[in-house]
């Protein structure tokens, strides 16, 4: 319309299909790099890389804090150390309280545990939780109720295949609290 018609529009309907644009082209740039890091997690092959689980969710929680969304982090222990690169766990956890305030919580919680050799990761939060008629669709990718914000549903499937290829696992325990549970391989001591 803007190649057609741009010398018979006035500014404001200029200004509203290039805002259009722009967004337009913000949610694609999202998408593909969604894409990529699935693609990356589908053929991931961990490595010897570790990662202070503890320092990581604290590091993540303080730079997500702010005067509308607060992340609590309590831990029963050290929190352990996961068989995976830093990157891996922060994108992880990154992914499920970006949701967690994207979604409308004003907080959320981080709950760290280590048994045998499996670190155990509770996340929960404050929002309206999940939908019963959205839990069985959650881990599949491009499914989003938030594509009206930008969302590509591709969060929860990036996590799954992360924690898949490093022999962990996550699994949505309580709906209404979006509490999530997250199961990471302990590295070798």
């Amino acid at each position: 319309l803007l190649q057609d018609h741009l010398d018979e529009m006035d500014v404001g309907e200029r200004d509203e299909f290039l805002e259009v644009v722009a967004k337009d082209c913000e949610r694609l740039d999202r998408l593909v790099g969604g894409l990529l890091e699935l693609a990356r997690a589908d053929v991931l092959r961990p490595g010897a890389e570790s990662a202070d689980v503890h320092a990581v969710i604290t590091s993540i929680a303080e730079s997500l804090t702010s005067a509308t969304f607060d992340v609590e982090v309590t831990a029963s222990d050290s929190g352990g150390i996961a068989a995976m690169s830093v990157e891996t766990l922060e994108s992880i956890i990154s992914n499920l309280l970006g949701n967690a305030r994207e979604h409308g919580a004003a907080r959320a919680l981080v709950d760290i545990s280590t048994a045998g050799d499996r670190i155990e990761v509770r996340v929960s939060d404050d929002g309206p939780g999940i939908d019963a008629s959205h839990v069985d669709r959650i881990f599949e990718e491009f499914f989003t109720t938030a594509r009206d914000h930008g969302g590509t549903g591709l969060g929860l499937s990036i996590v799954r295949a992360l924690l898949e290829a490093h022999g962990g696992s996550i699994d949505l325990v309580d709906p209404s609290s979006a509490c999530f549970v997250i199961r990471l391989p302990a590295a070798p001591l």
